[in-house]
């Protein structure tokens, strides 16, 4: 927790944020995708991992990759592969489910 020994009622009158919605189903039921390369030079993968066990301590979904390669952008092509998947298993709606979408000049 950001604030330790908080709960998360607590946390929220430290942050002056008593006044706003906390049930958003929406917002707390959106799965999240961290990946972090461990030779990344500008933010450590313990800063990484933090994130990711604060965000699972609020009670996140969050799936976490870790790479040896790809410094401070994506690793390739595991983690643009990994990102694909995610979107796919997670936020993609199948195929026979969508809309068509038509743009002008196209078939």
């Amino acid at each position: 927790m950001p604030f330790q020994g908080k709960s998360l009622v607590d946390t929220r009158k430290v942050l002056d944020l008593e006044g706003t919605p906390d049930h958003d189903e929406v917002t707390r039921n959106t799965p999240i995708l961290l990946e972090h390369c461990l030779d990344d030079p500008l933010v450590l993968v313990a800063s990484g991992r933090g994130l990711r066990d604060t965000l699972r301590e609020f009670g996140a979904e969050v799936e976490w990759k870790e790479y040896p390669t790809g410094a401070h952008w994506f690793n390739s092509p595991g983690g643009i592969d990994d990102a694909v998947d995610f979107l796919k298993n997670h936020a993609l709606v199948p195929s026979n489910n969508a809309a068509r979408l038509s743009f002008p000049g196209t078939v």
